[in-house]
């Protein structure tokens, strides 16, 4: 297959696991046993879209009026014949508004971790300010929920659409944006199997759970492994808890009002 290629007897007993099933909005989705409803929601214009030059499209979440957080996946470098990515190469746009662009101001990334930990956010600070109602922006789950509850996250995908003229001939292709759910529950650690490497979801996205009134985030995607073979996909994230300090530090959010249901 083209851009994919085979991973045989992949271990993942160090890193937190999640699997999902790819979704394309329906009213409800039973899994495991359970439902929820998947809709636009208010809470869902603190999800963003990243403008990265010769990047495809990556998402964060905004924690408040001028911060973002992300993955610092994003500003990787694949190409030995880029200069890296600095703040002056990236632009920040929410999903409901895409086409009134922010600057950022600094970048700020994790140091790599000395443990079984994947340290893997990234902060933007903004030159502007994005304006929302105080419960539309994020905060950070403070626990593993026990049962582990069903999660969310959005993906970016383009369809390649022709427009036409007032002739009827075909004119510049473009690019359309469609925004594609899927829902996520919890696969414990030590899973093994035959995996192919695709490009799905976006990096930086926030993986959620469901709340009527704020978006309460798990952890951020950094990585896309598919297993078509059986029809689901894996994502790798650490639980957002166990970063929560040093997100409140380098954003400047004091830790009672970054954290839901902390006091």
């Amino acid at each position: 297959m083209v851009n994919r290629c085979l991973i045989y007897a992949i271990s993942l007993i160090f890193s937190k696991q999640i699997f999902a099933q790819d979704y394309r909005w329906k009213n409800t989705k039973d899994l495991n046993g359970d439902s929820e409803v998947i809709d636009f929601k208010n809470y869902t214009s603190a999800v963003v879209i990243l403008g990265i030059a010769d990047r495809d499209d990556c998402q964060g979440v905004l924690l408040s009026k001028d911060t973002v957080l992300t993955s610092k996946s994003c500003f990787n470098t694949y190409y030995g014949d880029k200069p890296p990515i600095t703040k002056d190469n990236v632009t920040v746009s929410t999903l409901n508004n895409p086409a009134d662009e922010f600057y950022v101001a600094e970048i700020v990334v994790q140091s790599n971790c000395k443990s079984n930990i994947s340290c893997n956010y990234a902060i933007l600070k903004l030159k502007g300010e994005i304006d929302l109602k105080d419960n539309e922006y994020a905060k950070l789950e403070s626990i593993e929920p026990i049962p582990k509850k069903m999660r969310t996250m959005f993906a970016h995908k383009y369809d390649l659409i022709y427009g036409r003229n007032k002739f009827g001939k075909m004119i510049t292709p473009k690019m359309k944006l469609r925004i594609t759910p899927y829902n996520i529950t919890r696969m414990e650690p030590g899973g093994r199997g035959l995996i192919m490497i695709n490009y799905v979801g976006t990096l930086g996205a926030p993986i959620f759970t469901h709340d009527s009134t704020q978006l309460i985030i798990s952890g951020i995607y950094r990585k896309y492994y598919e297993a078509k073979n059986i029809g689901f996909m894996y994502v790798m994230y650490d639980h957002i808890s166990e970063h929560a300090v040093w997100i409140s530090v380098n954003s400047g959010i004091d830790i009672k009002k970054l954290v839901d249901n902390i006091s």
